[in-house]
């Protein structure tokens, strides 16, 4: 009878020392999920400003582009208007643009 309780007091102390180990990678998992979770959060942040600063970018560089066509269109009203000066803006509009695609 003294084998069978060693045998019976020896597997609580598995069954402890495994509730135990269980109890450990719980919180392990705890953690690691508020770890996710956080990093997540962090990204969705760091997603939207770059995405606020890529929508003013773009909407600069809208600005500026109409700007240049404006200023464009005063030249060739005002007389501006000779085969060359046409050629040169639209080469430098097309040189503006290209420089703008690849920003």
């Amino acid at each position: 009878m003294n084998g069978g309780n060693k045998k019976q007091n020896g597997s609580a102390v598995y069954r402890d020392i495994e509730e135990q180990k269980v109890e450990e990678l719980q919180e392990s998992v705890q953690s690691l999920k508020f770890l996710a979770q956080d990093i997540s959060n962090h990204l969705d942040s760091e997603k939207k400003d770059l995405l606020n600063k890529m929508s003013s970018n773009y909407e600069n560089g809208t600005q500026s582009l109409k700007n240049v066509l404006s200023k464009i269109d005063d030249v060739l009203k005002h007389g501006g208007a000779s085969r060359t000066t046409c050629y040169l803006i639209g080469i430098i509009v097309i040189f503006f643009f290209l420089m703008y695609i690849i920003k």
